[in-house]
């Protein structure tokens, strides 16, 4: 990404690549707490923690990682 980045010449490259680095570790956070997470409380209201998770784990993790991307690009780039 730095190198596309870079041959376009475009100014805010390192400020982009930040925002995707921490958008990443986020979203890597988020997925780590949310596989925790969602079963445990599939088993607590006495739904199996084996068949749903994979649903709502993909949102989260979908929703955290693009906000934080987005919010990210906005404050830094900007």
């Amino acid at each position: 990404m730095y190198v596309t980045a870079t041959s376009q010449h475009n100014a805010a490259v390192l400020q982009l690549c930040l925002a995707v680095l921490l958008a990443i570790v986020v979203s890597c956070v988020v997925s780590g707490i949310a596989g925790a997470v969602i079963p445990l409380t599939l088993k607590k209201f006495g739904f199996d923690p084996a068949t749903a998770p994979s649903i709502f784990l993909t949102t989260a993790k979908d929703v955290a990682s693009m906000g934080c991307f987005f919010g990210l690009a906005t404050v830094l780039v900007l």
